[in-house]
């Protein structure tokens, strides 16, 4: 079982960029999935909580919304680092 993801986890994050691929990924990530989730054939016998992971949902949303915080904090430390 996997854990919900942490602020204290981007640690090793120190520059703008490295955030900014990780965000691209996981953005990426999140439409893949809604993607899959939407256009998955139902069978009669299951509903769609048993084949798809709802939980997944959160977890990118939860670390997007820590890389967007994470990003904001070093942009105000250092607002030279500022991407066009």
């Amino acid at each position: 079982m996997s854990k919900l993801p942490k602020f204290k986890d981007l640690a090793s994050f120190t520059t703008i960029d490295a955030i900014d691929s990780e965000i691209f990924s996981f953005q990426k990530r999140l439409f893949e999935l809604k993607i899959s989730f939407k256009t998955k054939t139902r069978n009669k016998n299951s509903n769609w909580v048993n084949y798809s992971k709802p939980h997944l949902f959160i977890f990118i949303k939860r670390k997007l919304a820590h890389l967007k915080y994470k990003r904001s904090i070093l942009l105000r430390q250092n607002p030279t680092n500022k991407i066009v």
